[in-house]
C-alpha cells in the first residue's frame, strides 16, 4: 500500500467513525471527494448512469456518484476500488425489470467547475460540510503535504 493510500484510508476511517457511511453515497459523494482533493490533489471523477432502453437509447442520466481518482486509484468513504464497487451495484448490460440496461460514463470534474456541474445536475455542495471534512482529513493525515488548490465555490 503506497503512503498517499494509507494516509487517504486512515482519513477515511476517521470520517467513518463521526459520520454515518451512507451519507456519502446517498448524496454527499463529492462534498468527500472535494475534501479529499484539497489535502492530496488528484481528480475528481463525477460516475454518471446511463439507463438505456432495447434501442440503446439513453433514457435518464443522473449523475450518480463522486470519487477521488490518484495515481491510479479511486477513492469514496469505503475507500479504494470506489468506481469498480460503485458500478457493481448496476451490473452493465443487465437488463432490469422494466427492460432498461445501465451504462456508465466517467466525467473529469475541474474543482472550479464543481458547482456548475453540481447545478446541471440539480446537486448543490454543503460548504460547512467540505470544510468540517476537510479539518478532519488534515488532522488524519498530518505528514500529507497541504495543497493550495481548494476550489472557490461561488
Amino acid at each position: 500500500m503506497s503512503g498517499t493510500r494509507l494516509l487517504i484510508e486512515n482519513a477515511l476511517e476517521s470520517i467513518r467513525q463521526s459520520f454515518e457511511p451512507h451519507r456519502f453515497t446517498a448524496g454527499d459523494s463529492h462534498a468527500l471527494a472535494q475534501a479529499l482533493h484539497q489535502r492530496f490533489g488528484g481528480t475528481l471523477t463525477a460516475i454518471l448512469r446511463h439507463q438505456v432502453d432495447e434501442t440503446d437509447e439513453p433514457c435518464e442520466t443522473t449523475y450518480s456518484h463522486m470519487v477521488l481518482a490518484l495515481d491510479g486509484e479511486e477513492f469514496d468513504i469505503d475507500g479504494a476500488d470506489a468506481s469498480q464497487r460503485w458500478m457493481e451495484q448496476w451490473p452493465e448490460g443487465e437488463v432490469d425489470k422494466c427492460g432498461m440496461t445501465t451504462e456508465f460514463e466517467f466525467v473529469m470534474v475541474e474543482p472550479s467547475h464543481l458547482p456548475v456541474f453540481l447545478e446541471m445536475h440539480r446537486a448543490r455542495c454543503d460548504e460547512a460540510l467540505v470544510a468540517q471534512l476537510a479539518q478532519m482529513i488534515a488532522s488524519a493525515s498530518p505528514e500529507a503535504p497541504q495543497l493550495d488548490h481548494a476550489p472557490k465555490m461561488q
